[in-house]
């Protein structure tokens, strides 16, 4: 992927997670009192970009999306399938 493309596709991730993180103000799942398949979902689509885009300054910004992708990186059943999910502190950047 070249610069210009890469950095078009981060700005959208973080549009994204900017709507994510309001949805999920005041609620700790994305359906109910519980997690979901949707969660199990949304949170592998999202497991990747947490590991190299979304960096700490964007999780600081966005509360509400980083407390439900601690949630649920930690849950025992996450933990079983995908393992220890480390989000990054950095965000990577393309190759030139």
């Amino acid at each position: 992927m070249e610069g210009a493309a890469f950095s078009e596709a981060v700005k959208e991730l973080k549009v994204l997670g900017k709507m994510l993180d309001g949805y999920l103000k005041d609620k700790q799942w994305l359906v109910g009192d519980v997690i979901s398949l949707a969660d199990l979902f949304v949170g592998a689509s999202l497991a990747p970009a947490f590991q190299t885009i979304l960096d700490a300054g964007f999780r600081k910004a966005h509360p509400s999306l980083s407390g439900w992708f601690e949630r649920w990186s930690q849950h025992q059943p996450v933990v079983k399938r995908h393992g220890a999910i480390q989000a990054c502190q950095k965000s990577l950047k393309p190759l030139e």
